[in-house]
């Protein structure tokens, strides 16, 4: 997954989250604090194989639950991002991961 938010930290992002490129968090890039950044996560279903709607919403709610998204606040889409993971998104990435389709969460006022 990938979205956008506004974080005072890394420490704000969970094991499962990397910051897209694994963009430095430079101090003239700061806006009230804050800064605004693409974050992508990694997320498995429960059972291994699918995610039914309800779970994949509940993974979701909880990742940018501690992360201040202005006032794109309301979920509007998830779409295909039209690329896999690979080693130039995320450094951290697993060989496991490469190929796994990326997909953005779409948020609105």
């Amino acid at each position: 997954m990938s979205y956008e938010a506004w974080i005072e930290s890394k420490s704000q992002l969970h094991p499962n989250e990397y910051l897209y490129e694994d963009d430095e968090l430079e101090e003239y890039d700061k806006e009230d604090g804050m800064w605004q950044v693409e974050i992508y996560a990694r997320l498995k279903a429960d059972n291994g194989q699918y995610f039914t709607t309800e779970e994949l919403l509940f993974k979701l709610h909880n990742l940018m639950a501690n992360k201040e998204l202005g006032d794109h606040v309301f979920f509007e889409n998830l779409a295909y991002d039209d690329h896999e993971f690979d080693g130039d998104d995320i450094d951290e990435i697993d060989d496991d991961d490469e190929g796994t389709p990326v997909f953005v969460v779409w948020l609105g006022s």
